[in-house]
């Protein structure tokens, strides 16, 4: 599994926020170590300026604006290291980006064999 570093900062908010905010509630301590499970399993890929030139033309191309700046990150880093798929909830905030394919996971535990 590849990811950026903002995919990592998402995790780690998403482990230590309360659950009455959506969060899991783990302490910093538990969220540490589900974090260093985590890394033996992924490949961090790099931020660079060629990220945010890219990131820089799909905000202005698309007209992005507010909390969808960070899914054009994500983006420009895919575009950037070749990456065509991503594996999202929201499938949607993607569709912009022709370059990439959005997968919802439930389309991967499908009956259709």
């Amino acid at each position: 599994m590849i990811v950026f570093l903002q995919n990592i900062e998402e995790f780690w908010n998403a482990c230590t926020e309360p659950a009455d905010k959506n969060g899991l509630g783990l302490s910093v301590t538990e969220s540490e170590r589900r974090l260093g499970e985590l890394e033996l399993i992924v490949t961090l890929l790099p931020d660079a300026t060629a990220t945010y030139q890219q990131w820089r033309r799909l905000v202005l191309q698309h007209e992005v604006k507010g909390v969808e700046v960070h899914d054009a990150r994500l983006a420009a880093g895919m575009i950037v290291h070749g990456i065509t798929r991503i594996l999202t909830y929201n499938p949607k905030d993607f569709k912009r980006y022709r370059e990439i394919i959005a997968i919802h996971p439930r389309r991967l535990v499908s009956n259709d064999g």
